[in-house]
């Protein structure tokens, strides 16, 4: 499920989708007077059950982790030597 929510020009805008398609029409409210110069955007998602078996978000920290795995490997990789043998 993802939910878009967008405040501009004194209104508040949201539509909602699931699977790729929209679940209804897209909604405008009007803002109060208090809030009419608000803008911004508000997206919430939620992974659909059917979909990946798996949904994994990593922190910056593992995904660093992560890249200088992936270049020690990549140098080792390339410092080795092939030889074939016919």
């Amino acid at each position: 499920m993802l939910e878009v929510t967008v405040w501009r020009n004194g209104h508040e805008y949201k539509q909602e989708f699931e699977f790729g398609r929209p679940l209804g029409e897209l909604s405008k409210q009007s803002l109060p007077i208090a809030q009419k110069d608000r803008t911004g955007t508000c997206v919430k998602f939620l992974p659909d059950k059917q979909g990946q078996s798996s949904f994994v978000l990593t922190s910056k920290t593992e995904r660093a982790r992560e890249l200088r795995e992936a270049e020690r490997d990549l140098l080792s990789f390339q410092q080795t030597t092939v030889q074939v043998k016919s």
